[in-house]
């Protein structure tokens, strides 16, 4: 497996993309700045938000397709300074945040990592696990416009399922002058209580004879976060003394006559509590609850660098390029609590079946045990990180008598790098005399209350010992070459005006090697590991909370500090340092956190484009065709026999996998009359398996005998799409839109949980299932693959059975069908008809409203489970976004609203809980006014109102949904961003 690393080639290309962007244009022949300008004609270029917004419907209305548009209002100014954040104002698409900025989006329901983004053409590579791309990592002051497809032609690069979104920087002959722009600003996060800088620089000019242009820009952003939460990890389902715990057996029901799948039949000890039968589904009770204060520093460097060359008006040659540096450094503290016994006769239980209060702890037997019972454990991590993306392309381009020419070439590589991120996980120590019990109540506020029953003070820094260290670092690189062909043939006919062809191909890898190596007493000394001390405490490792105003604003009467431990006391305490640590043998890559995956795919397409002689009908009909390649090369993990007894080893596995899928499309525009434009699509659209999906790592653990893998054998998403929309424009002052749509996708990826027999003895006694069928089988391919010596029973996994286990498999499989469908609505107006000043304001409204199914499947047979079905993950029912504007020549205030409903984050959550993320809404203010006619300056308040975000617990995937919100599942507060800001324009 390949392990990469960063390197001095590496860093010279970064530093020339970067020097290039300030330097470079000081060597051209630069053109004057009166260069467009006649004698007696000034020319004059509208600028502000009413300008955007008509350039961005002039794209929408001339498209052939359905398209949705962002265009900067000046250069380096887009209407939001986060590219997320910018485009969760556009119809259909909503975002999720990370501390608070926005990071990944979702097109109409569709999940991030299914939808293609580009940039001038050119994928962007995702530095995580998954192919989300997390656009906090990008200045949206490089972006010139923003363009959302959500229909497909052939033409197209495949990818996306939901919309294709193409990030365009700016290119120097389409400007009319030379253009210097520089901008600084301050931003507070309130919460944080700190200002941070960010500063860019634009440059654009073009040559005396307007054959040769560069458009470059830097920037620099500082920004110090914090967020104050806490979560809780879990319900048990159902409950009782003991855990909750079920016997596996009785988990995986799919049949009809007994049931739901987990539901308990009459009679079930696990129905009752306190002598009250709960019914089929019992209680639910909280797992753990821990408080959590996060703080990171985050530092973006981006720059871009457009050269364009057209020596003749046929010819055009460009060369782009862009660079994002995003580092961040976070320390986080937690308070977790242990809740693993709860006395019954203490329990408050709602009428949601939800406990929602309890008193004190003991064991089943009712005795307490002073070495588990009331236990805290207070963990730090502290995690530098640094996420470098750069995308660079080539284009050239020629128009012929007969045909345009049009080809591409273009690299893009993504590299997250975590040199270092260590863990210190602290626990109290109980005495027997001091047994430090503790209840809660989730019923005194916002936040549980913790509330103390035992004696003794549970907080006190000399009870916390050292429990574990983990000390981790990761590296993982996605990178794609492509390079395509386009020829546009002019027919000479009058209907179908031309006919395009093409072909692209394209290598993508993502590789990634990780350890994750935990130290504590027993993992040490069976390393020789024995120089770490664990018997330091928090009295001497530790350090005073870091704020004063934990969760304020939070009601409830809950912990607000604790006892934290510092990293470098800690350090000092055990007696080794962190290089001490990453030089263990424990700290090699770990095979069963590590792949590597090679993507080959090509495509190859038709397209007419037609257009009637009136102009009232244009669109285009064609066929793209695609074959995809992988190879993804994992560990898995085998327990062998060996003279000193098992030993667990891991194998380097090679899964090859390869598809072909054809996509038609077709286009219709039809312009009603001169303000009424109709459209129509219907199309097929596919996306490729996301690649922490295909990674083929598989563990297995013995002691609950669980397996959980990738899956290298995943079918690509495939969708049938239509669309049918209207729009009615008010010549420049604006406009009305409605659509509906909907989707179809086959194949659609899914978490689930199955159980499989792994035979060690020949047929399993009792059951149809032998060595050659299954997962275990088709991944281990030789039963003298795995040789285990067992410590129990078979019979009491299977009862009856011989040689034979039965494990219970977590993989994503290929599901059941999903259907999405929805209605878009967008109004925007300019109010010129108001009297006085009120003329001068402006109306944006648009809404999605989105409705999707998809049934959980049933592994054993592959199809849905009756009545158990939910949305897809990330999709509200209910997206709105309102935006009330008011602009003159010099000034203007924008007041924005963001809202989406409850929406599925996870089916298969936290002990098997379904995870729902509550509605939300954000309001947004900016402002902006011109001190001279250069210079403007402008002021930014996000999250005005300090909206709070806050997810629920529900029940298992395949248990009727109570959508009981007091089951909270996190609480998060990020505060409000101000910026405020001035840049000039020479």
């Amino acid at each position: 497996m390949t392990i990469f690393k960063l390197n001095k080639l590496t860093g010279a290309c970064r530093l020339a993309l970067l020097s290039c962007g300030v330097l470079l244009p000081s060597g051209l022949v630069l053109a004057q700045e009166d260069v467009q300008e006649k004698d007696d004609v000034e020319v004059i270029e509208i600028q502000g938000y009413r300008m955007s917004e008509q350039k961005a419907r002039d794209i929408k209305r001339n498209a052939t397709g359905v398209v949705d548009a962002i265009i900067a209002e000046d250069i380096g100014k887009m209407p939001d300074e986060n590219i997320a954040e910018a485009l969760q104002r556009m119809t259909g698409i909503s975002i999720s945040r990370d501390q608070g900025e926005g990071s990944t989006i979702s097109v109409r329901g569709i999940e991030p990592d299914l939808n293609r983004i580009s940039i001038n053409g050119k994928t962007l590579t995702s530095t995580g696990d998954a192919q989300g791309v997390g656009l906090e990592a990008f200045s949206a002051g490089l972006l010139e416009r923003v363009e959302v497809f959500k229909t497909q032609s052939a033409s197209m690069v495949e990818g996306s399922l939901g919309g294709g979104v193409n990030l365009k920087t700016r290119r120097a002959l389409d400007q009319k002058s030379r253009k210097f722009v520089v901008a600084g600003s301050g931003v507070y996060s309130d919460r944080a209580d700190i200002w941070n800088p960010k500063v860019s620089v634009n440059y654009i000019d073009q040559s005396e004879s307007r054959k040769f242009g560069i458009a470059s820009s830097v920037t620099y952003e500082k920004r110090t976060l914090r967020q104050d939460g806490y979560i809780n990890e879990g319900y048990f389902l159902p409950t009782d003394t003991s855990n909750g715990k079920i016997v596996k057996a009785n988990q995986l029901n799919t049949d009809a006559e007994l049931g739901p799948l987990f539901s308990l039949p009459e009679g079930s000890p696990h129905r009752i509590l306190n002598g009250v039968d709960y019914g089929p589904y019992g209680v639910a009770r909280p797992k753990n609850f821990k408080f959590n204060l996060a703080q990171s520093e985050r530092e973006r460097i981006g720059g871009s660098l457009s050269l364009e060359y057209r020596p003749s008006p046929d010819t055009e040659i460009v060369f782009d390029a862009t660079y994002s540096q995003f580092n961040v450094i976070s320390e986080s503290h937690k308070l977790g609590t242990n809740l693993i016994n709860l006395e019954p006769t203490t329990m408050v239980v709602n009428e949601n079946n939800t406990v929602v209060a309890a008193g004190s702890y003991l064991l089943q037997n009712g005795e307490i045990k002073n070495n588990s019972q009331g236990k805290f454990s207070s963990t730090g991590a502290w995690t530098e990180q640094q996420n470098d993306t750069y995308v660079v392309g080539l284009d050239f381009n020629h128009q012929f008598d007969f045909m345009k020419f049009e080809s591409s070439i273009g690299y893009s590589r993504a590299e997250r790098f975590t040199p270092l991120s260590y863990r210190f996980a602290y626990q109290n120590n109980n005495r027997e005399d001091d047994f430090l019990l503790y209840g809660f109540d989730m019923t005194q506020g916002d936040v549980v209350s913790i509330v103390q029953v035992g004696e003794g003070n549970p907080l006190a820094p000399d009870a916390f010992k050292l429990n574990a260290i983990t000390s981790s670092t990761d590296l993982t690189v996605d990178d794609e070459l492509a390079a395509n062909i386009d020829l546009d043939l002019y027919t000479g006919m009058d209907f179908f005006h031309t006919v395009e062809v093409g072909v692209r191909a394209a290598k993508r890898t993502k590789d990634r090697a990780s350890d994750q190596p935990r130290f504590n007493a027993n993992t040490a000394e069976e390393s020789g590991e024995t120089d770490i001390d664990f018997n330091v405490t928090l009295d001497v490792a530790g350090k005073e909370f870091l704020v004063d105003d934990f969760l304020e604003g939070a009601s409830g009467n809950t912990i607000t500090s604790w006892p934290i431990p510092d990293l470098d006391a800690s350090f000092a305490g055990i007696g080794v340092t962190p290089e001490y640590l990453q030089q263990s043998d424990l700290s090699d890559p770990d095979p069963a956190r590590s792949y590597e995956i090679e993507e080959l795919t090509g495509a190859a397409y038709i397209q007419a484009n037609f257009n009637s002689e009136d102009d009232a009908w244009a669109g285009n009909i064609g066929v793209r065709f695609v074959t995809t390649e992988t190879e993804s090369v994992g560990a898995i993990q085998k327990t062998v026999n060996t003279d000193d007894g098992n030993e667990t080893v891991y194998e380097l596995t090679t899964w090859e996998n390869d598809y072909s899928n054809i996509l038609p499309s077709l286009n219709v525009r039809y312009t009603v009359s001169e303000d009424v434009v109709a459209r129509f699509g219907v199309g097929r659209a596919m996306s490729r398996p996301s690649m922490n999906n295909l990674a083929p790592r598989l563990t297995v653990s013995f002691v609950n005998d669980t397996v959980r893998s990738g899956n290298p054998n995943l079918k690509p998403l495939v969708a049938d799409y239509g669309d049918l929309s209207i729009e009615y424009y008010m010549g420049k002052k604006g406009m009305i839109a409605g659509g509906l749509f909907a989707k179809r996708i086959n194949n659609y990826t899914q978490k689930t949980i199955f159980e499989d027999i792994l035979n060690y003895g020949g047929v399993c006694e009792g059951q149809e299932t032998e060595w050659s069928e299954g997962f275990l089988a088709e991944t281990y391919r030789d039963p003298n693959d795995l040789s285990v010596v067992l410590d129990q029973d078979p019979a009491a996994h299977i009862p009856g059975a011989a040689g034979c286990l039965l494990f219970q498999i977590n993989r994503p499989e290929n599901g059941a069908s999903a259907d999405i469908h929805g209605a878009e609505f967008t109004f925007f107006r300019d109010l010129d008809f108001l009297p006085g000043f009120l003329e001068n304001l402006s109306v944006k409204f648009n809404y999605t409203f989105s409705d999707s199914e998809t049934q959980i499947i049933d592994p054993e047979t592959g199809d849905g489970v009756e009545d158990a079905s939910f949305t897809l993950p990330g999709l509200s029912r209910h997206t709105y976004n309102s935006t009330l504007s008011y602009e003159t020549k010099g000034f203007n205030v924008r007041l924005s609203h963001n809202y989406r409903t409850r929406n599925v984050e996870r089916v298969f959550g936290p002990n098997q809980n379904v995870v729902y993320v509550d509605p939300y809404g954000q309001l947004d203010l900016s402002a902006g006014f011109s001190l001279t006619d250069s210079i403007k300056a402008s002021v930014q308040v996000v999250n005005l109102t300090d909206s709070i975000k806050t997810k629920f617990l529900d029940n298992r995937p395949y248990w009727p949904q109570q959508f009981s919100t007091e089951r909270v599942h996190d609480w998060k507060a990020d505060g409000r961003r101000i910026r405020i800001g001035i840049n000039g324009v020479f």
